[in-house]
């Protein structure tokens, strides 16, 4: 659905938003884990490049890709995302063609990055899927539609717990790993949590 300027392969975006040794594909009926799985490793690449998280990325693909990358244009220009294009026509609307997942993925996150769509980045980062999704579909990524854009991105990211985990204190981590608390725990309702994995940590680490 997003527009692009490229004209021949997803190789002509700039650094750091690179493409990975020859990029990859897989064939034949794949499941959504297999196809997440798939992809994992180029959308953390892309998230280390853009400030996006890989679960963005990673929900993005499964929802525009027609069904894990099944979709005409993922088969036959390893287009992800519906990036508009030159080079590959399709009915009366050219999309852009990529000689791999990877070089689709990590142009998306050169493009998402632009002026157009960068004001909202703060959104995607705080895990707010369903507001990034409609500012990018009000900015021209997509024509707004119901349930709205990032509803339906939401979704996809609830259902496979895609969104970004809150980044814990080494003390938290430690708590975790001993197995005094129960996973997940939620850091940051009461605050009591906190003290006590700090206390516990320092006790036994003094």
């Amino acid at each position: 659905m997003g527009e692009s300027s490229i004209s021949s392969t997803g190789s002509a975006f700039p650094s750091p938003f690179s493409t990975s040794r020859g990029g990859f594909e897989i064939g034949g009926d794949v499941t959504r884990l297999e196809f997440m799985d798939a992809i994992r490793d180029a959308c953390r690449r892309a998230e280390l490049a853009s400030g996006i998280p890989q679960g963005w990325f990673i929900a993005q693909a499964i929802h525009e890709s027609g069904g894990y990358g099944k979709s005409d244009l993922s088969v036959n220009a390893h287009n992800l995302y519906g990036i508009k294009g030159h080079d590959y026509y399709q009915g009366k609307v050219g999309y852009a063609k990529f000689d791999s997942w990877d070089d689709a993925i990590q142009f998306q996150a050169w493009q998402l990055v632009q002026s157009r769509y960068l004001p909202f980045r703060p959104l995607v980062k705080e895990g707010k899927y369903k507001e990034y999704g409609d500012a990018l579909s009000k900015a021209g990524w997509c024509p707004v539609s119901v349930p709205s854009y990032g509803t339906m991105i939401a979704q996809v990211a609830k259902d496979y717990d895609l969104f970004p985990k809150p980044k814990l204190s080494e003390a938290q981590e430690w708590v975790i790993a001993q197995g005094i608390f129960n996973e997940p725990v939620e850091w940051e309702k009461p605050v009591t949590y906190n003290i006590l994995a700090w206390a516990l940590y320092k006790g036994r680490n003094a």
